[in-house]
């Protein structure tokens, strides 16, 4: 796969897929930080609330 994913990638226009940022470094508490986030995430997708972290297309992040 090639990194960043292209524009013009069918990868982004896809419903059933989430797109996550490639990381490249590690901070002191990512695990923890990061199942939190998931945990908090997963409880809003089942009460069909907005999720976190989300990606905005007009800004392009």
């Amino acid at each position: 796969m090639e990194e960043p994913l292209p524009p013009t990638s069918p990868l982004w226009n896809l419903d059933n897929v989430i797109l996550t940022p490639h990381i490249s470094g590690n901070s002191a508490r990512y695990h923890e930080k990061a199942a939190a986030l998931f945990a908090e995430n997963l409880q809003r997708y089942l009460e069909k609330r907005p999720l976190l972290n989300r990606l905005d297309r007009k800004r392009g992040y």
